[in-house]
């Protein structure tokens, strides 16, 4: 993105004075700890025990610098979430984005981390990776499309075939479970799956406001199409940032009119390079038949008299026009 963006410090109280951090963060740490169950332990774990989760290798690390900044400045105040497994390593279920940013940008060899006990069971796992993104990924399109396919294949795992409309149904009623309605309906499931047809340029304008309803406007449209709005929102966004993008959204009117004018022009018909030119008896033919076809639809008294009139006068004509001809 063009403009460099705000330093994101939602997740933070009011900054402590710099002799405060450390206790402001061991006091979180702690809180966390307690609202957990008894078995939940915050511990320091070198990262190079703890491995991904597979939920998130479709889900895409976004704004990793800015993360990096805030933790280098004010410490890591919520601690990561992790299984502890029995061959002594861990597996991530919260904490994605903190991972890479404490491990890959700030190079610390550890990361505080809520520990639980590793369980084989693969919905409540799938339900845990869920609960722990509720709130930071609200609006976060791509991840909620990854969390679609991972909730499909948890469905499809069992080898049971199903309609697409009862998976549909199925993955609304686990994130109902989990609390998410709103946007999450069967036909807001839909639309989050269908947004896989968005080329990644137009995708990525959720940035600027854009929700999945108004995003799937778009699906129908060619890729070359897509890229084409991606570079009309792209080039409204840097008129009106100003020297930021983080509070620029592309109005949701502008973005259906603007697929409105790509469908047209689709439809138009244009003059294609090198179509082969209709002869000269070809056109002639087609008003002859024409002509023909309209004089013969004639089916009231009237139109015929004037289907006749019209007739005589065209003979006539074509007698003074042949003469000029053999001149």
């Amino acid at each position: 993105m063009a403009g460099k963006k705000k330093l994101d410090l939602s997740e933070f109280e009011t900054p402590a004075k710099k002799s405060g951090e450390k206790a402001l963060k061991r006091r979180m740490i702690e809180d966390t700890a307690k609202t957990g169950a008894e078995k939940d332990r915050v511990l320091n774990i070198p990262c190079i025990l703890i491995h991904e989760s597979p939920l998130n290798k479709e889900i895409p690390l976004t704004d990793l610098d800015e993360l990096a900044e805030s933790i280098r400045l004010y410490g890591q105040l919520t601690p990561a979430g992790v299984y502890e497994k029995e061959d002594g390593t861990y597996e991530l279920y919260a904490g994605h984005r903190r991972l890479h940013a404490i491990r890959d940008i700030l190079k610390e060899e550890t990361i505080a981390c809520i520990t639980k006990p590793y369980t084989t069971d693969a919905g409540t796992r799938f339900g845990e990776h869920l609960d722990s993104n509720l709130q930071s990924r609200e609006k976060d399109i791509p991840f909620w499309m990854a969390e679609i396919e991972n909730a499909l294949n948890l469905i499809r795992s069992d080898g049971k075939k199903r309609s697409i409309d009862a998976e549909m149904d199925e993955i609304s009623e686990m994130f109902r479970r989990h609390g998410l309605k709103k946007g999450f309906s069967k036909a807001g499931i839909y639309r989050y799956y269908g947004l896989r047809k968005l080329t990644p340029a137009l995708l990525d304008t959720y940035r600027y406001g854009l929700e999945a309803p108004t995003l799937y406007k778009a699906v129908n449209l060619t890729a070359a199409e897509q890229n084409t709005l991606a570079m009309q929102i792209g080039e409204y966004v840097k008129i009106h940032a100003g020297s930021s993008e983080d509070d620029i959204k592309f109005p949701t009117r502008l973005f259906q009119s603007n697929v409105d004018r790509l469908v047209a022009a689709r439809e138009e018909p244009q003059a294609r390079p090198g179509r082969k030119r209709r002869s000269y008896s070809e056109q002639l033919k087609e008003m002859q038949t024409s002509y023909i076809a309209r004089l013969g639809a004639a089916r009231t008294n009237d139109e015929r008299r004037e289907a006749e009139e019209s007739i005589r006068r065209t003979i006539a004509a074509l007698e003074g026009l042949l003469n000029t001809l053999k001149d």
